[in-house]
């Protein structure tokens, strides 16, 4: 199931034997989105996050899809996180709390990578 960060939503899960809780990349968009106004250094993570997409759109079918986010898609994840970690930005800024927001989630946000 892909839902946002709310506590409930994680409950729920615990609750429904089999269900797998994904996070929603377009909640970190908005989130990158408003810190780019600040700091035009999130543009990066705008910029891969838009890539991201790009790569399932070319996707023919959930195999293509599954070699892709595999591939493809995981050096992109693996580009945010090393850059997200090296950021400097402080915790009370638009950026460091789209940067803490998304490191809080990761393991959820890239469970498409092995799961198409």
């Amino acid at each position: 199931m892909v839902a946002d960060a709310l506590g409930s939503h994680e409950a729920g899960a615990r609750e429904c034997r089999g269900v797998k809780l994904a996070e929603c990349w377009a909640h970190v968009l908005r989130r990158f989105r408003d810190a780019v106004v600040d700091v035009s250094e999130a543009q990066f993570m705008l910029a891969w996050i838009q890539n991201l997409y790009a790569i399932d759109a070319r996707a023919t079918d959930t195999r293509d899809r599954a070699q892709l986010r595999s591939t493809e898609s995981r050096a992109v994840t693996e580009k945010m996180k090393t850059w997200m970690q090296s950021a400097t930005a402080l915790k009370t800024t638009t950026l460091g709390s789209a940067i803490r927001y998304t490191l809080g989630i990761w393991s959820r946000l890239t469970l498409f990578l092995d799961d198409p």
